[in-house]
């Protein structure tokens, strides 16, 4: 199993059994997910400093220890919450390394659509390199690469809608990985 899908796998644990907020739209969920993607993760993988000292322009998506105590299971990696969405939309980062964002119940095609416009005007100059969008087997996977002072920084977006072979969750799962190299 590679690095990201050890990742997710780990992640995916994270959120079992977590609690759904009972106020929070799957709009939300898309919002705070782009959200800690393009204001947290990016930004802190790019500017090479953790997402907790990243000022975020989120319209309301501020970032909040985790809820029941849960704790990274990356060595070394910090776990967040985006605030107001009860677990749902999470972020584990050990930057400069990666940072991770998972989040249930967003509909993947049109998230990863509607990200993509953010993803390449960001400063960083991302490219999209690689869409493996596989509507018809309800899995998404896109991923955006740029070097930036001597580092390559890749974006991948992974997701898979329910139903989609060899997933058990009943909820679409969306997974972000922002990692960073040495070229």
């Amino acid at each position: 199993m590679s690095r990201h899908g050890q990742a997710a796998l780990v992640l995916l644990c994270l959120f079992s059994g977590a609690a759904v907020a009972q106020s929070a739209t799957r709009e939300d969920v898309e919002d705070g997910f782009a959200a800690a993607v393009l204001e947290y993760c990016l930004p802190a993988i790019v500017g090479n400093t953790p997402v907790d000292s990243v000022v975020a322009d989120t319209e309301g998506w501020g970032l909040t220890t985790p809820s029941r105590g849960r704790s990274a299971r990356m060595p070394g990696a910090t776990l967040w919450e985006i605030d107001g969405l009860g677990g749902i939309v999470a972020i584990e980062d050990n930057v400069p390394e990666f940072c991770i964002v998972m989040a249930y119940g967003p509909r993947i095609r049109q998230l990863f659509v509607s990200m993509e416009a953010g993803v390449l005007a960001h400063e960083a100059g991302l490219t999209l390199t690689t869409n493996d969008d596989e509507p018809r087997q309800l899995q998404f996977r896109r991923q955006y690469d740029t070097d930036v002072g001597g580092r390559e920084i890749t974006l991948t977006l992974s997701g898979n809608e329910p139903g989609a072979p060899g997933t058990a969750s009943r909820f679409s799962t969306a997974t972000a990985f922002v990692t960073s190299r040495p070229v």
